[in-house]
């Protein structure tokens, strides 16, 4: 996979719109509307930024960072959890080591471009995956 950003979130307008954001500052972006599908692409070769809705049917965003570390996929990644909650899931307590940061809805585009420029200089510069 050629992208260094999944977009995991069930809300197609969400996606969408993180994803234009994302391209029109030249960061390659794929998305995944369910846990199952950011898991498959996983399994495709995918390393990089997840931005992970918390808050998803069947499998939310706590779950699916459980099973990229229970898969052995969480060291080819970072994984930084986008919800509507103000304040983060009693989950994160056992996710923290893996989940870098958590970012509330409505997020402004400029801290949505600047976080994901970080994160993604921090994975090239210190290569999770190796």
């Amino acid at each position: 996979m050629s992208c260094k950003v999944m977009i995991v979130d069930d809300d197609a307008n969400i996606r969408l719109k993180v994803k234009e954001i994302l391209e029109r500052h030249g960061i390659a972006t794929c998305m995944a509307e369910t846990g199952y599908i950011c898991l498959e692409n996983f399994k495709n070769g995918f390393q990089g930024l997840v931005l992970m809705d918390a808050a998803m049917p069947e499998l939310d965003g706590w779950d699916t960072v459980s099973r990229l570390v229970s898969e052995g996929y969480i060291n080819n990644a970072i994984v930084c959890m986008i919800t509507g909650y103000s304040e983060p899931s009693s989950k994160m307590d056992v996710l923290k080591e893996h989940v870098i940061d958590y970012i509330v809805k409505p997020f402004s585009i400029q801290e949505l471009v600047e976080t994901v420029q970080n994160y993604l200089a921090y994975f090239e510069n210190n290569r999770v995956g190796d």
